[in-house]
């Protein structure tokens, strides 16, 4: 069984990790959402270019995606 603990939405031309399991449909644009990396977000509108938005890399390390960068 997959276990998924946070899943990713663009906003402000980056992509965010966000907390908790994908909602039964997209994010409405203007959504107020909190990220992963602790920021406090609006959802961009639902687009195919906006997943192409470079990945916000906070979130990555957060989501245990990234490793950790040096002493």
């Amino acid at each position: 069984m997959i276990c998924i603990e946070h899943h990713w939405q663009p906003a402000g031309e980056l992509c965010h990790a966000v907390e908790g399991t994908l909602p039964a449909g997209p994010h409405r644009a203007g959504e107020p959402l909190t990220t992963l990396c602790g920021q406090r977000i609006t959802a961009a509108e639902p687009s195919a270019l906006n997943w192409m938005w470079p990945t916000c890399a906070e979130c990555l390390r957060a989501a245990g995606r990234m490793p950790e960068t040096g002493p």
